[in-house]
């Protein structure tokens, strides 16, 4: 259909994973990435020896590898002012330079119109320094601090990556609370439909780095032990955590005019609000879930009896977890036998916030393009085993497989104030370019700011062709095509049994490395050899147009701020 929208990138920080392909592996796995903090961690963040000895006292929840870890000087910070920077803000700008790389479309001049639709919210580090700046100058002097409110307001997440990707389409902030990422996906598709963009990043990014543990509380949202068990009889809340998501979406046409890599196809999206018939404001609805689930059902042109996969908000939260069953319940319309997967990744790695939204979205990309069914970890006994038995929905532990190819999946996010997003998703269709053609010698274009940078983006590169599931003809041409230049450059010529050993030890004679120098006519179309030899010493060469996929995106170095 002419409103389809393609799926052709995605980059992301979640606990246990820092790239999707190991998100998604850890999901396959069945992988809880929720676990105890260490005692030294939390004496060090300044948790008091007594509550870490109340009985009452969770210590278990799900961190990032490295949150302070950030490519500062990789896009021009320097470090005074990547310091007042919320690492939200610049793990997003990260994962977008990845996910736009993964998509083939990296930024620079001649990058498709680009939107940036993203959701953030409330962070202990930039309220530390500006509890420190208060103390040290005064609360006036806080509110007159610009560099510290533009690295701290949530307005400017979408905009700080327009303006260091150098994006000129639409950069909206959005904040619907826990489905505020969820809902940028929706809006960025509207955006593209409308032809505001070509090109559009969605996502959101939370970082409450260092997780101090929380004191109990009955009837809270956080639970007693610090894990969610969505739907399961013994969960009695929510698990709070750190994560960062964002995909890159372009009309299905235009990708499969380009040879896009998509991943997945949203077929329609809605988003609406619980309004007053609910018990509180922070109460969600059955009919407002049902209500935006139908809605999104009716956009992608699908019933309910097409899906095989929902992936629900699952906030573990005993109202919020029976609330969301029946509305879903009744959104998808009359129950038939059990054939429908329900689950929320929120058992693996926690509640991220406004990044919630799409850590769901980017699990169901994965479910909808592989057709692999992740158990739901954590489940032994239903909530509500007689609403679950005669639902449509079947919640299991156990992985599975879902081969049908016209296989639909249905993500929902909710937020607090009543707000639902929902989206629809669909496998990728067949590719309508033939891949590039396979030769007896392949040749790689790598490059990178400094040697170090170059040696290790080498090895990454030779660890992702070591798996073999990447055609190497399409990494040659998207390393061509589908990557920005920088001033160390590479070339790696070799039989293609060799390239990954050629990779892992660059030296002659299969591979040449050089410190670029502008030499030669710019954007100058010419045969292989002499494009290649341009390219190492710094001119802008006009390469041909079929776009591949290289898998792993390039790895800017980070230092901890």
């Amino acid at each position: 259909m002419d409103t389809d929208i393609a799926v052709i990138g995605v980059g992301c920080r979640f606990p246990d994973a820092g790239a999707p392909r190991e998100f998604w592996r850890n999901l396959d796995a069945g992988t809880v990435s929720t676990r105890a903090l260490a005692e030294d961690t939390l004496r060090a963040a300044g948790v008091p020896e007594q509550t870490l000895r109340a009985p009452d006292f969770v210590r278990v929840a799900g961190t990032l590898a490295d949150p302070a870890g950030f490519a500062a000087e990789f896009f021009g910070y320097p470090p005074r002012e990547a310091e007042l920077i919320d690492p939200a803000q610049r793990l997003f700008l990260e994962a977008c330079w990845e996910a736009l790389e993964a998509a083939g479309h990296p930024p620079g001049p001649h990058a498709p119109h680009t939107g940036v639709f993203a959701g953030t919210g409330p962070s202990n580090y930039s309220l530390a320094l500006q509890v420190a700046a208060a103390k040290e100058h005064g609360v006036a002097a806080v509110m007159d601090d610009a560099d510290l409110y533009l690295g701290s307001a949530a307005d400017f997440l979408p905009s700080r990556v327009a303006y260091k990707l150098g994006l000129r389409g639409p950069s909206v902030a959005v904040g619907t609370a826990c489905c505020s990422s969820l809902t940028a996906v929706h809006y960025a598709v509207l955006s593209l439909l409308s032809g505001e963009c070509d090109l559009a990043l969605a996502g959101g990014a939370t970082v409450i780095e260092p997780i101090t543990g929380y004191r109990y509380r009955p009837g809270g949202l956080a639970s007693a032990d610090g894990l969610c068990r969505a739907f399961d009889a013994r969960s009695t809340g929510t698990s709070f955590s750190s994560g960062v998501g964002v995909v890159v979406l372009r009309r299905l046409a235009d990708a499969l005019a380009d040879g896009d890599p998509v991943r997945a196809v949203i077929l329609g999206s809605a988003v609406g609000n619980d309004g007053a018939e609910r018990s509180g404001f922070t109460a969600p609805s059955p009919d407002g879930v049902a209500s935006v689930v139908r809605a999104a059902l009716r956009v992608a042109g699908v019933t309910g009896d097409e899906l095989r996969y929902v992936e629900a908000h699952g906030s573990g939260t005993p109202l919020g977890d029976q609330i969301e069953l029946r509305g879903l319940i009744d959104g998808l319309g009359p129950a038939g036998p059990a054939r429908c997967g329900l689950g929320s990744v929120k058992a693996n790695i926690g509640h991220c916030g406004p990044a919630a939204g799409i850590a769901g979205f980017i699990k169901a990309v994965h479910v909808a393009g592989t057709g692999s069914l992740p158990g739901h970890p954590l489940f032994e006994f239903p909530r509500d085993p007689g609403v679950l038995a005669e639902s449509p929905f079947v919640i299991s532990a156990q992985p599975g497989r879902c081969a049908e190819p016209d296989r639909r999946v249905l993500v929902n996010s909710m937020g607090l104030g009543g707000v639902i997003a929902t989206a629809v998703l669909a496998p990728p269709p067949a590719p309508t370019r033939a891949p590039a053609p396979a030769g007896d010698q392949a040749q790689l274009l790598l490059s990178a700011r400094t040697r170090r940078e170059l040696d290790a983006l080498s090895t990454a590169l030779a660890d992702e062709l070591e798996r073999g599931d990447l055609p190497l003809a399409d990494v040659a041409h998207t390393l061509r095509v589908g990557r920005a230049s920088f001033d160390e450059r590479r070339v790696v010529t070799a039989p293609a049994e060799q390239v990954v050993a050629a990779l892992r030890m660059p030296r002659p004679p299969l591979v040449r490395t050089v410190r670029a120098t502008p030499s030669g006519p710019a954007g100058e179309q010419m045969d292989d050899a002499a494009a290649v030899e341009a390219w190492l010493h710094g001119a802008e060469v006009s390469w041909a147009s079929r776009s591949g996929d290289s898998g792993r995106p390039r790895e800017a170095p980070k230092r901890r701020l």
